[in-house]
């Protein structure tokens, strides 16, 4: 049997349908470095980074509230929010961005060039880059 691979792009924040299957359409993916040098530019090097800290902090601490790690914030509700497992249908499967328009690959690559330049910390394999055939051949 051939795989099918098919792209999804959201253009709106929530669709009717998004809203009707009861799914917020939304993820927890902090952004890795994408938009650094514009934060670089307006806020300078240390706020830039801190804000990609705060974003995986965050997305951390949401991810821990959701499994039921985070028994620090149960006193903000009647209900029980540390044991939102059943509640919540988390995956944790990372980020992909697909790059449509020209330009967009180098500005990505720019980016990250000044984010590791600037002292952001990647592990090996944080950050993968995939040519145009191998994104084929897993479709």
């Amino acid at each position: 049997m051939p795989q099918v691979c098919q792209t999804l792009i959201a253009n709106e924040p929530c669709s009717q349908l998004t809203y009707l299957s009861g799914r917020n359409g939304g993820h927890l993916t902090p952004t890795a470095f994408n938009g650094f040098r514009a934060r670089q530019a307006k806020y300078g090097v240390q706020e830039a980074l801190r804000s990609y800290e705060l974003e995986k902090y965050t997305a951390q601490k949401l991810i821990e509230i959701a499994k039921g790690g985070a028994p620090e914030f149960k006193h903000l509700g009647e209900e029980d929010i540390t044991d939102l497992n059943h509640a919540v249908d988390l995956l944790e499967n990372g980020h992909i961005a697909l790059f449509m328009k020209r330009g967009e690959e180098e500005s990505a690559r720019a980016d990250w060039k000044a984010a590791r330049a600037s002292g952001m910390k990647f592990k090996d394999g944080d950050v993968r880059w995939f040519t145009k055939q191998e994104m084929l051949a897993v479709c």
